[in-house]
């Protein structure tokens, strides 16, 4: 059964060598790769309400975008934030990673090609490659790591 959360330090290691691990694959294993972190907050009831700027310190406002809750009657049900920051390296993801582990943060990260997507979340990552085989290379390189069933 897979797990969602780490409950000691040997399962958290294991969690961010994984993700550090993933990461690589997909720069190449290039350590000092530019990436760039989106992050989002869900309705916050104005820019310095969200929990993003807290979490991401280096992160800027991006934009904002309406929601609609309905789209045949048109209801707006408010607005999320977006954020943008940028990261030298893999290695320097690390906390940010944590928090996307413990729920806290909801991001995607790219590389400045866009060749790929990166979504971190409790319990696993959603990976969205540029083509077929690299996704199947992905999935190949990592079997042991996917949950059973």
């Amino acid at each position: 059964m897979a797990k969602r959360y780490a409950d000691n330090s040997h399962e958290w290691s294991e969690l961010l060598a994984r993700h550090r691990a993933l990461l690589l694959c997909l720069t190449n294993s290039t350590t000092r790769t530019p990436l760039t972190l989106i992050a989002c907050d869900w309705d916050p009831p104005d820019l310095g309400a969200g929990e993003a700027p807290s979490i991401i310190p280096n992160a800027s406002f991006w934009r904002r975008a309406r929601v609609l809750s309905d789209a045949a009657t048109g209801e707006d049900s408010g607005a999320d934030s977006f954020w943008v920051a940028w990261y030298p390296s893999v290695e320097s993801l690390t906390p940010l990673l944590a928090h996307c582990a413990e729920e806290e943060a909801d991001v995607v990260i790219v590389d400045e090609t866009l060749s790929w997507i990166y979504h971190p979340y409790p319990g696993g990552v959603d990976v969205i490659a540029a083509t077929g085989a690299i996704r199947d290379d992905l999935r190949g390189r990592f079997a042991h790591w996917r949950p059973l069933g």
